[in-house]
């Protein structure tokens, strides 16, 4: 697996990325998605629109820090060289911005790979893309092809747009606002945490196979775990609702107490009534007397 085309398509004195473009694809996407699911809910889709730009700059910001100062690659091209170089800091189309879509930039760039593997879909790396030590040739030659991490992660997105799409209709009256948010905080860190352990240019805290993405997954998905849990889990009743619960019940039965007691003193008011009645008529002379 090799990119068909180089990173970037010259027109002129112009340089056009293709990271850029499959970029500004997948934000589309993304938008266009958000809107229809905006529109399904009775509210208006343009504010989906209207609110991008907004959204987008921190975004890209928060991104491009994340990569720049937690998941630089390892040797010369890491945080030293962004620290000693930091316009390049800005420079967004060599990396750290993503999503199921955007993975394929990642491919275009020649980045985000793993080990050396034999599978038929490895992944083809340049010599000048390579890090340590895979950039010696002497061990590792061209032939040898590389695990398509980007490839993987974009696999294990799609899954998860799906999956949530299929929650959000299929529970839509269970589900509360921000609930899917807080299944993305789990989805997506779930499958980084085990892709990390292939990653071959980031740094891992001495003697362990662990690095900082491991820390901040873990924290992702637990925390994201545990809201849902809280949000979602039977309501216990209050002293005031049990209270409430048992008067009608009290009442009830005091109903039921004093019903039996006004038939009660029916029957014995009938039964005098009648008693009276037959002495009556006992104590009446007839008319042959």
């Amino acid at each position: 697996m090799y990119p068909p085309f180089g990173p970037i398509i010259q027109v002129g004195p112009l340089s056009i990325h293709w990271y850029g473009i499959i970029m500004t694809a997948a934000i589309f996407v993304g938008a266009l998605v958000a809107s229809r699911y905006v529109e399904r809910h009775k509210q208006d889709p343009n504010t989906i629109w209207e609110m991008l730009l907004w959204v987008l700059i921190p975004a890209i910001i928060g991104a491009r820090l994340y990569f720049v100062f937690i998941q630089s690659p390892r040797g010369p091209n890491g945080l030293g060289h962004y620290l000693a170089n930091p316009i390049e800091i800005l420079e967004i189309w060599r990396g750290g911005i993503h999503k199921a879509i955007g993975r394929l930039g990642n491919f275009m760039n020649q980045e985000l790979y793993g080990p050396p593997t034999t599978l038929p879909w490895g992944l083809r790396i340049d010599s000048d893309h390579r890090v340590p030590p895979y950039n010696n040739l002497s061990l590792y030659p061209e032939s040898v092809r590389f695990q398509p991490l980007f490839l993987y992660e974009s696999i294990w997105n799609l899954i998860g747009f799906f999956l949530l799409f299929f929650i959000s209709r299929r529970f839509e009256k269970r589900l509360r606002d921000g609930d899917l948010f807080l299944m993305y905080l789990i989805w997506y860190p779930l499958g980084r945490f085990f892709l990390e352990f292939m990653r071959t240019d980031s740094w891992f805290f001495p003697g362990t196979p662990f690095n900082v993405v491991h820390l901040l997954s873990t924290i992702s998905i637990v925390g994201a775990s545990v809201i849902l849990f809280l949000r979602h889990r039977p309501k216990q009743p209050t002293q005031a609702q049990e209270n409430e619960s048992s008067v009608p019940a009290v009442e009830s039965e005091e109903n039921g107490v004093l019903a039996l007691e006004e038939v009660s003193l029916s029957i014995s008011e009938a039964a005098d009534t009648q008693s009276s009645s037959v002495a009556i008529e006992a104590s009446t002379p007839g008319e042959d007397g």
